[in-house]
């Protein structure tokens, strides 16, 4: 991470603002929401302003991988050098998508308690911090 930061500092730091370059950074996969808070404390972004940025460029992609996703995979099966790639991808995506199919309900259930629970958590610790400073 610590290359990252120099070569942003070193060739595109005058050119490109701290937070430009963390959403472009937090969209790569592999350094994602992760890598992209990391670089973040890296370049002294403040907490809030970093996982705000990260987000948003972590929701970046989702549109496009929507919407052109299909089109990849076939432009991906139709060339001879890519075809076993995209081959690979869509019997994954199949694979994957007969679990998500059969456990939905399920899934979505303990989605929505862990939501809960977690918002139930931060308003509790919330409330425990403000009474401690009265």
């Amino acid at each position: 991470m610590d290359t990252i930061i120099s070569f942003y500092n070193d060739s595109i730091g005058p050119f490109l603002p701290k937070e430009i370059f963390l959403i472009i950074l937090s969209t790569l996969p592999f350094i994602e929401l992760r890598g992209g808070m990391i670089a973040a404390s890296l370049l002294k972004i403040p907490y809030l302003q970093a996982v705000l940025l990260c987000l948003a460029g972590n929701t970046i992609p989702i549109p496009f991988v929507l919407v052109l996703g299909r089109r990849i995979l076939q432009f991906l099966k139709r060339n001879q050098t890519t075809a076993f790639l995209g081959k690979a991808i869509e019997d994954k995506v199949a694979m994957k998508s007969a679990m998500v199919k059969k456990y939905e309900f399920m899934g979505l259930l303990f989605l929505l308690v862990f939501q809960y629970q977690a918002v139930v958590y931060g308003v509790d610790h919330l409330l425990h911090r403000c009474l401690i400073s009265l």
